[in-house]
């Protein structure tokens, strides 16, 4: 969004200061996990669903996602 090269930690670090595009970055990556999530629900009627990697460490996605 800016042109800059950052890992997601440091997009991560942006988005807890109030860097705007970085808020936005991470608002897009929780629209498409909870899109995909919503897809793997519908279809497969898991009763759990674990999420692993670096990115599931972050309490961002998983507040934004309670929410849509």
């Amino acid at each position: 969004m800016t042109g800059e090269t950052l890992t997601a930690v440091e997009i991560a670090v942006r988005a807890r200061q109030g860097n705007g595009p970085a808020i936005t970055t991470l608002s897009g990556h929780v629209d498409r996990l909870a899109r995909g999530l919503a897809q793997v629900v519908n279809i497969i009627d898991p009763d759990v669903i674990v999420l692993g990697g670096g990115l599931s460490q972050l309490p961002y996605l998983y507040e934004q996602c309670r929410n849509l």
